[in-house]
């Protein structure tokens, strides 16, 4: 068992495909082995601006920091399909901290800064 072998796939930059062979216990070590690459989940994004990856509860890219345009709420933000689909109509993201809020909160439950009280503050539409 597990010395079947399994055909894999990698999208290569400008379109293309790179093939690779691998039994099943050495794409289990790739993708669970300890220090292993972080590999995208579902639900992830990716910020318009600097294109690094974010996990999915982040509003603001940890990267850039609370700024304009780096957003999980961005119109046309690249996304990895599947997981929940996060945020909502309502939901916002504080712009004093950076804290992902669910649209029944009127405060950010980090700093406590009241959703309409700071210009960073990010409402899903």
């Amino acid at each position: 068992a597990g010395s079947e072998m399994l055909s894999l796939g990698c999208w290569k930059a400008g379109g293309g495909i790179h093939r690779y062979r691998a039994t099943a216990q050495e794409v289990l070590k790739l993708f669970f082995a300890q220090g292993n690459a972080q590999i995208p989940r579902p639900g992830d994004w990716f910020c318009t601006q600097c294109h690094r990856r974010n996990m999915s509860r982040q509003f603001f890219c940890y990267s850039c920091g609370i700024k304009p345009g780096a957003h999980i709420a961005n119109e046309g933000t690249p996304r990895i399909p599947g997981g929940q689909m996060f945020p909502r109509k309502g939901d916002w993201g504080c712009g004093g901290c950076g804290q992902a809020c669910c649209a029944y909160l009127h405060w950010c439950d980090r700093c406590h800064i009241a959703r309409d009280a700071h210009e960073m503050t990010v409402v899903v539409q």
